[in-house]
């Protein structure tokens, strides 16, 4: 479990000190493992509260830190809200 928490925050360390543009090109190759709408993929890479919760969610299942996950889509798509009803105005 060490190597995980090292390769995680590697991953974080790495992202961060990206580009801009950097940034987008690796959120959109991690969200094609997944099957949210064109809508939902951008609003998590237009939103740096949405793709944090992203990357971390993404990194713990893909380094083996979540494993009771059945449909990792869904749950990610849980966490960032998106399963709550926007009220009408």
């Amino acid at each position: 479990m060490e190597l995980a928490w090292e390769a995680m925050k590697e991953e974080a360390q790495s992202f961060h000190e990206g580009t801009p543009l950097e940034k987008r090109e690796y959120l959109t190759r991690l969200l094609n493992n997944y099957t949210f709408t064109q809508k939902q993929q951008e609003e998590i890479i237009s939103d740096p509260k949405k793709w944090a919760v992203f990357l971390q969610i993404d990194s713990e299942i893909y380094n083996g830190k979540r494993t009771e996950i059945e449909n990792p889509t869904a749950y990610i798509a849980k966490s960032l809200g998106f399963n709550m009803k926007t009220k009408k105005k």
